[in-house]
């Protein structure tokens, strides 16, 4: 979730244009996005909002049919992930309780999609000890994508219109 000082965890609430989490202790964190997948819905902050934030939080959303419909191709991205400065920086991220691989590569992931990745790219590249990361991480987003374009045209576009949400994510 594109967030400002947001955990990861507790309940989404409203107030006029702003969505928040509340935590268990009762403390409101402000969110600029939010993909609660269980719901299947993407919040987003009119008030609070960046570009890169939609294609983020959608994100969210991919990287779970990646990992439902090509764990394969999601298991090698998460050893790939791992390989970056960002996943050690967001799993040890006060702002976030991610608590497992999936949890941290899926916010990894949606960081290089939305949050200036191509600035990300090239810092791997200009680093001599992550340059060849670089190049094998896009190599997997190429397949990351590849597999998701195989998805909407395995169920075309009017199945995906008929698709309930729960079937979709």
């Amino acid at each position: 979730a594109a967030q400002s000082g947001h955990n990861g965890s507790g309940k989404v609430e409203r107030d006029g244009t702003q969505v928040y989490i509340v935590n268990s202790d009762g403390k409101k964190y402000l969110l600029n996005g939010l993909a609660d997948k269980g719901k299947g819905i993407i919040y987003l902050n009119r008030n609070n909002i960046r570009l890169d934030v939609p294609i983020h939080e959608y994100t969210h959303i991919w990287s779970q049919i990646l990992r439902e419909t090509n764990p394969e191709l999601w298991e090698r991205g998460i050893e790939l992930m791992k390989q970056t400065p960002m996943w050690n920086e967001i799993k040890n991220n006060e702002a976030y309780t991610l608590r497992d691989d999936n949890a941290i590569a899926d916010e990894v992931l949606a960081w290089l999609a939305g949050n200036n990745g191509a600035d990300i790219f090239a810092k791997l590249d200009s680093d001599g000890t992550n340059k060849s990361i670089g190049t094998k991480l896009r190599k997997w987003l190429k397949e990351f994508w590849s597999a998701l374009k195989s998805f909407f045209e395995v169920h075309g576009e009017e199945k995906v219109k008929e698709l309930s949400l729960e079937e979709f994510i």
